[in-house]
């Protein structure tokens, strides 16, 4: 069988921080689903265990229940969300109160980038890449953003979600890389094109 084309390539798509956080207007509609990303499916996730600054994350794509620690953030907007509601309830519902279905979440995303002015929107999965990519730019080592990601190593993510913005590439070349106290030479001259 032939892979298909393009999946061993990484699909560089995030938000900045800017994006995310956009002004009055925007900012609950994207920061909503971004805080979301990872932590709870909520299409498909019964309420997850909060415990200590982390989710009990019971059902996962791999089938193994994990922990997601939490931003101060993030403990908060789910200290909100678990108030008042049983084990067995969702966290998070529609405005209707029923439970998100696949695929519920895409024209809400949608309208909340045109809101936003993010162009071309971004999906539901470009959220994770949008955390991991922050997460690594900010100094988060690599093991530490695959795990709260899910992954057991650290190839998946660096090859596919922990993308660097150029601009985060260029500082960190100009600050770290080596120098070699080399000056310019006043005797030398600049050649000219003919």
């Amino acid at each position: 069988m032939k892979p298909f084309k393009g999946v061993s390539s990484a699909r560089v798509r995030f938000l900045s921080v800017a994006e995310v956080i956009g002004d009055a207007d925007t900012a609950v509609g994207i920061l909503t689903f971004w805080q979301a990303v990872d932590l709870v499916r909520a299409r498909m996730v019964k309420r997850a265990r909060r415990a200590a600054g982390a989710l009990a994350i019971r059902l996962t794509k791999s089938g193994k229940p994990r922990f997601a620690t939490l931003t101060e953030e993030g403990v908060a907007l789910f200290s909100g969300l678990a108030a008042g509601r049983g084990s067995d309830e969702f966290m998070l519902r529609k405005a209707d109160g029923s439970p998100w279905g696949k695929g519920q979440q895409n024209r809400p995303l949608a309208d909340a980038c045109k809101r936003a002015g993010i162009v071309p929107p971004i999906n539901f999965h470009a959220l994770r890449h949008t955390y991991a990519s922050l997460s690594v730019m900010a100094g988060a080592p690599l093991l530490v953003v695959a795990r709260a990601l899910g992954h057991a190593t650290t190839r998946m993510t660096e090859m596919h979600y922990a993308h660097l913005s150029p601009s985060f590439e260029a500082g960190e070349i100009r600050r770290a890389a080596p120098r070699f106290g080399i000056t310019p030479d006043p005797v030398v001259t600049q050649l000219r094109k003919r």
